[in-house]
């Protein structure tokens, strides 16, 4: 989904691959990979193109279709779970997001299968088969380079 997504936002804002690439200091090789599906940005890229584009990071990896976050969605109920669809990233998720993209795509795995594990003695089994969703596609992904 991601890919697709900035495809849409760059041609809506009418850039080429290199002009996006320029902006962000980034190669047009970089970009083309992006929307190709071949490879993920780090945290700090997501970061960064979500801020050019002015859409929220899950957006930009398709895990909603609000593209912006409200205020007062960020405020909230303190009484309820945090919506973090809709809130900015903290420094300690930004930690744990970096920490988890420096794994390899087996690690990744294991640890998204344990997370599956936890969430379906959860009522919510949503996030289950939305991790379901995401292991599977760490797993075609390993399946492919080790083709390659």
């Amino acid at each position: 989904m991601f890919d697709v997504r900035l495809k849409e936002l760059r041609e809506h804002k009418g850039l080429t691959q290199k002009d996006l690439a320029s902006k962000l200091n980034l190669t047009q090789s970089t970009i083309a990979y992006y929307e190709s599906g071949k490879k993920l940005p780090t945290v700090d890229t997501l970061l960064s193109l979500a801020k050019y584009f002015n859409v929220s990071t899950d957006f930009l990896l398709g895990l909603s279709k609000v593209q912006k976050f409200s205020e007062t969605a960020v405020q909230g109920n303190l009484n309820e779970s945090p919506n973090y669809q809709a809130i900015p990233l903290t420094g300690e998720h930004r930690k744990i997001i970096r920490y988890f993209d420096r794994l390899n795509n087996e690690n990744k795995e294991f640890i998204i299968g344990k997370m599956i594990e936890l969430y379906k003695e959860q009522p919510d089994d949503e996030i289950a088969r939305e991790l379901e969703r995401y292991r599977l596609e760490l797993l075609s992904k390993k399946d492919l380079s080790d083709l390659g």
